[in-house]
């Protein structure tokens, strides 16, 4: 007689869904990355008077996929309420037009492999809040918040960086992240 064993099962349902399904790629920008970027939105001190966020998803113009993975991470964020009810304004353009959206933006989400002492450079001017999934804009210094849902949120603060742009978050906030 054979012993049925659901968590054999399961085991075996899983390792096949893994197949099936690859984790997601290491320059890919996740629904669950952007939901956790956009909910570290509503710990800003000062959010926007105008009710919503208008947010500028940034790529590399020399990225081989760098426009395309800013428009669907711009299409996924679209997709997303607001922190505090208010609403989401999102458009996507290359760091080499940063500059001319500079000052109808709050914040700059920066796609994978985007970086540039510009970016930082108007950060502080334009008192904008620039966030990521990607580490290395940590170690660059153009992003003041690396947002990552692996399963597990992780979110690392850049405070000297956040300080220089005149970016603050409440000290609940400031608590529960890990600072560089």
């Amino acid at each position: 007689m054979r012993v049925f064993s659901f968590r054999g099962l399961a085991a075996s349902i899983a390792l096949a869904l893994a197949a099936a399904y690859p984790a997601q790629a290491a320059d890919d920008v996740s629904l669950a990355d952007l939901k956790a970027a956009t909910r570290s939105l509503g710990f800003l001190q000062n959010p926007p008077k105008s009710g919503g966020y208008a947010i500028g998803v940034v790529y590399a113009p020399g990225s081989a996929n760098g426009k395309i993975l800013s428009q669907q991470a711009a299409d996924r964020i679209r997709s997303l309420p607001g922190p505090h009810d208010g609403g989401l304004k999102v458009e996507s353009f290359a760091v080499s037009e940063l500059a001319g959206h500079a000052d109808r933006l709050d914040a700059l989400y920066l796609v994978p492999g985007t970086s540039g002492s510009a970016i930082a450079d108007i950060a502080r001017r334009k008192h904008l809040l620039v966030m990521s999934n990607d580490p290395a804009c940590l170690d660059q210094r153009c992003c003041m918040l690396m947002v990552r849902d692996n399963g597990r949120v992780e979110i690392v603060l850049d405070t000297e960086l956040a300080q220089s742009a005149d970016v603050s978050f409440s000290s609940v906030f400031a608590m529960m992240v890990k600072h560089k």
